[in-house]
């Protein structure tokens, strides 16, 4: 086999001929230091590749089938269902209504990391500012997600739905907009998502993650899902941050979510990218109300509303007796001092006459009940100087 190359839109493009017949079996892009698009003849990608080895191997690979399926010696198995791919269609529909709202100028953090390796850095970032058209977003998010793919380490496509500041770091401090309010729901996900659309209205688009979760009563499985409410108008100040996190944990709190996902910047799969924890399952829209949207302030009061009535405190745990409020002292740590008897700090300690020379050195005046120094806890008749001008503590 020997190749030829080009450039073609900022972008090197190798084709690959046989060594006998001088037949062309197709083409690499390199996109970038760690992207290989593979090409066959017809030019109908075969997936994006971390290593451009494992694309040119992608092309020897149609050519073998190609030639099992006239009689050579590596036929498909015809019974054998084509291993899902990537969906562009999935993540255009995601980006177009999630983001509908975000301002240009704002950079979005596409993130891919190693799967259940929350140790290690993200394996790949790729920062996207925002400029009016989501057309650049769309194909970068479609090319890593490919390559997360057919990666052959099990990669997971997860940035957070978001915008920052920085363009290459995604902490609660660089971010510009929170665009929804998101639960991430891993059991009873069905129940959880009826209840969340009683109390908000239709959810705007409600993603199946690709993975299952079996009912201990019932033993059915369902589907994990992930509820994302858009809001009118993203929240851009501090405060509106605060109020948009306390939502999504009272949310959490309410239907039994998955709480990590409570911070705004926090990883979730797009919709269009594969779940590979198990076999390769497409993460995808199961239902879609595109014009569904909450006002943020109308939102938090609904939750503040139910999650009191359901008598949870903003711990997560059943609220005591103590006018709807968690009762002072109930926790595990506050209990194991329980038995002992507090002691007034400084108690039977006889305090020691100190005199501290600041030109001029002189007893402060007891008792005056002005002193704020460490000395007046010991001593309450010290003012340490302040009423009397002195320098000296006791």
């Amino acid at each position: 086999m020997f190749s030829e190359s080009f450039n073609c839109d900022m972008e090197t493009e190798t084709n690959f001929f046989s060594a006998i017949g001088n037949k062309c079996l197709g083409s690499v892009c390199t996109l970038d230091e760690f992207s290989f698009e593979a090409f066959n003849a017809a030019r109908v990608s075969l997936g994006v590749f971390e290593y451009i080895e494992d694309a040119i191997n992608a092309l020897c690979d149609g050519q073998d089938a190609k030639a099992g399926a006239n009689g050579g010696t590596a036929p498909l198995e015809a019974s054998e269902e084509p291993p899902p791919t990537p969906r562009r269609d999935q993540l255009e529909t995601f980006v177009q209504v999630l983001f509908k709202h975000a301002a240009a100028g704002n950079y979005v953090s596409l993130r891919a990391f190693v799967e259940d390796r929350a140790d290690l850095k993200p394996f790949k970032i790729v920062p996207v500012k925002l400029n009016g058209n989501f057309n650049d977003l769309i194909d970068r998010a479609y090319h890593i997600a490919e390559l997360a793919a057919n990666s052959g380490q099990k990669l997971v496509f997860c940035p957070p739905i978001a915008t920052f500041n920085d363009s290459w770091r995604a902490r609660e401090q660089d971010l510009a907009e929170g665009l929804v309010l998101s639960t991430e729901c891993d059991k009873t996900a069905p129940a959880a998502r009826t209840k969340l659309e009683a109390l908000l209205g239709p959810a705007t688009l409600v993603v199946e993650s690709g993975d299952e979760w079996t009912n201990p009563k019932t033993g059915e499985v369902e589907p994990k899902l992930h509820i994302h409410h858009r809001l009118t108008r993203p929240s851009r100040s501090k405060d509106e941050h605060v109020m948009l996190k306390e939502a999504r944990g009272l949310a959490a709190m309410l239907v039994g979510a998955d709480r990590t996902n409570i911070s705004i910047v926090h990883p979730i799969r797009w919709p269009g990218s594969l779940h590979r924890k198990k076999e390769p399952k497409l993460c995808r829209i199961v239902a879609s109300n595109l014009d569904a949207e909450i006002d943020l302030g109308t939102a938090l009061i609904r939750l503040r509303e139910a999650v009191a009535a359901k008598g949870l405190s903003p711990g997560g745990q059943a609220a005591k007796s103590n006018g709807g409020k968690a009762k002072v002292g109930s926790s595990k740590v506050s209990n194991a001092f329980a038995h002992l008897k507090p002691t007034p700090l400084g108690e039977g300690i006889e305090p020691r006459r100190q005199y501290r020379s600041n030109r001029r050195s002189r007893r402060a005046a007891p008792g005056c009940g002005m002193c704020t120094t460490p000395a007046a806890l010991i001593n309450p008749s010290c003012c340490g100087g302040i009423a009397c001008g002195s320098a000296c503590s006791w």
